[in-house]
């Protein structure tokens, strides 16, 4: 009964081991699919100034403006620069946070995937004790029943020699079954 207790005890760690694999593969596939997606919105040919460098125009710019006297036509052309600038710096800080982000699931990837590493391993040597098991039970029901076909031999044999065993029966006599000679003087 034991046995029985312990093989189930395995099936169902077995059984949870699996389901945490599954749940962990839905992770690494969500992940996979955002970094995907993410990866396609960014676009790798269009080259982004750096964000520090891109601020840094823009307060020099908002500060001329501020400081210095300007035609109107050339104040314009300021401002819309500076909206410009703005719109680049506001493209730039969402590619960095989308990079990031990528970063980031590119990290917990790794890590999921070697905790599914892990949950594999264990997931077979379960599977490797479930087999060992089974294999023990099936060696002990072979032996079980080679002991009950030996025992049944056994009885079949001693029937049969029971039949023939034991005394004779009380009308025969010695002489009945076997020719009595008397010795002759020389025989050994």
């Amino acid at each position: 009964m034991d046995e029985n207790k312990g093989a189930d005890g395995l099936e169902s760690k077995k059984n949870a081991l699996i389901e945490r694999a599954k749940r962990l593969d839905r992770l690494i596939y969500g992940k996979t699919c955002e970094m995907k997606a993410l990866a396609a919105v960014l676009n790798p040919e269009k080259h982004v100034m750096p964000i520090g460098r891109l601020r840094l125009e823009l307060e020099k710019l908002e500060f001329r403006v501020a400081t210095e006297a300007y035609t109107l036509e050339l104040e314009r052309n300021l401002l819309k620069h500076i909206k410009k600038k703005k719109e680049e710096l506001e493209e730039a800080v969402a590619a960095a946070k989308k990079r990031g982000r990528i970063r980031f699931l590119e990290d917990g990837l790794v890590s999921l995937r070697k905790q599914r590493e892990e949950v594999e391993k264990s997931i077979q040597a379960v599977k490797g004790e479930i087999v060992k098991g089974r294999r023990k039970e099936e060696n002990d029901i072979y032996k079980q029943e080679k002991a009950l076909q030996l025992a049944a031999r056994e009885r079949v044999h001693k029937k049969e020699l029971d039949q023939y065993a034991g005394e004779p029966p009380p009308s025969l006599e010695l002489g009945d079954i076997a020719i009595i000679r008397k010795k002759k003087e020389g025989e050994s």
